[in-house]
């Protein structure tokens, strides 16, 4: 690792917290609305997304948990689009 972050690498950085942030807290919304709906496994899905999002990132296994991260909230959105996708032309 670095001594030191370039601008840069400091505005990739916290802008990456603000995404990951954001998508937790839909995910969390997501899963309100979802519990109020009774749609127990939209709830499920949407509230473990947003609880492994929520999970701190610890400078040990950074590399690993960003990229996990993003799988799963890339995943998550795509399957969450699709979703949506469906039921409009449906």
């Amino acid at each position: 690792p670095a001594d030191s972050m370039s601008w840069h690498g400091v505005a990739h950085s916290v802008a990456a917290a603000v995404a990951f942030t954001a998508l937790a807290a839909a995910a969390v919304v997501l899963t309100v609305r979802a519990v109020r709906a009774r749609q127990v496994s939209a709830a499920v899905g949407h509230g473990i997304v947003g609880l492994v999002l929520l999970v701190p990132i610890s400078p040990e296994t950074a590399s690993l948990q960003v990229a996990a991260n993003g799988l799963i909230a890339f995943t998550w959105t795509t399957a969450l689009a699709l979703r949506l996708r469906t039921r409009a032309l449906g």
